[in-house]
């Protein structure tokens, strides 16, 4: 694992033993390690696919790992040029991927559906609304 120290700007590799005391430290497990023993219990990061519900009543579907921060973006116009004319939005559905890949995938099939089929799968309908 590599721990880096952001204080300054710096993102220098820290060594040796390193105690915390309110320094502005993070750590990052490198992607060869992270099936070692020694990286057991690092949670791999979560992506999320995500439907807005625009003020104007219109659906957005977009994918984030920090579903908080990006309805906070939206909501800020930093989000996509789609809801920056249809503030407020808010999060009506999310669900989780394990992967980046796995979770653009899935928001590439959901896209491609009627508003009817997005609406169903809002709903909880039963049926290929929520088949994947």
């Amino acid at each position: 694992m590599s721990v880096y120290d952001l204080t300054a700007g710096s993102r220098a590799p820290v060594t040796g033993q390193v105690a915390h005391g309110g320094a502005a430290l993070i750590a990052r497990p490198r992607s060869s390690l992270l099936h070692s023993p020694a990286c057991r219990g690092i949670v791999p990061p979560v992506y999320f696919v995500y439907l807005l519900r625009c003020a104007d009543g219109t659906l957005y579907t977009g994918v984030t790992n920090d579903l908080a921060a990006r309805e906070r973006a939206h909501n800020a116009g930093q989000g996509a040029k789609y809801t920056s004319g249809r503030r407020p939005v808010r999060v009506v559905y999310s669900e989780a991927h394990e992967s980046r890949s796995a979770a653009q995938k899935r928001e590439h099939q959901v896209k491609r559906w009627p508003r009817s089929r997005k609406e169903a799968l809002l709903a909880g309908a039963p049926g290929p609304a929520n088949a994947r």
